[in-house]
């Protein structure tokens, strides 16, 4: 063999070489990426059922104080109107509430409120970002090159918490219940 010969052998090594390292990148980034996603996506799975658990604890906790100021203030109420005979019958239940330093506020049920909101937004954040991980998940999965070797992983299953309405409105494609008060 002549020398240009060797040289064009030793190109022909080096060309399938290189392919070959560049096929093995892909793969290690491929497999790389795939697993990240993976991992990342049983993370914020537990990540969302440690804030949906948060959410109800919270709302529920805030409730029994706003149920136990308002028996606290009815049996109060009750015993200082039995002691007084009956003041609220002749008009002078303001003053009553006046003279006996009761304040009835509306701020424990805002407040409660609020919490509910905030909780509910936080929970739906969560379950936003578990959703996006499985879309680049399914984009791996999908989309050359990346496909070529993580093609035929499993899709990520992602638990979403919804209510029976929600899922009777998207089966029906119908949300006709439009009065919050059903009067």
């Amino acid at each position: 063999m002549n020398f240009k010969g060797q040289n064009v052998l030793m190109a022909c090594i080096i060309g399938i070489v290189g392919v070959l390292i560049l096929f093995l990148g892909l793969y290690v980034s491929a497999h790389n990426k795939e697993t990240y996603l993976r991992n990342r996506f049983t993370s914020q799975q537990k990540s969302n059922e440690s804030s949906f658990d948060k959410m109800w604890k919270v709302i529920q906790q805030q409730t029994g104080v706003a149920s136990e100021e308002r028996e606290t203030f009815r049996e109060t109420f009750v015993e200082i109107m039995q002691a007084q005979q009956g003041v609220a019958g002749k008009g002078a239940l303001a003053s009553f509430f006046q003279q006996s330093g009761i304040t009835v506020s509306g701020d424990l049920y805002a407040k409660l409120m609020t919490t509910i909101e905030a909780q509910r937004e936080s929970f739906h954040r969560d379950q936003q970002k578990l959703l996006e991980i499985v879309r680049q998940h399914d984009d791996v999965r999908t989309m050359l090159p990346y496909s070529f070797f993580v093609g035929g992983r499993p899709p990520l299953e992602a638990k979403i918490v919804t209510s029976t309405k929600t899922d009777e409105v998207f089966s029906s494609g119908k949300d006709d219940e439009v009065d919050l008060f059903r009067k």
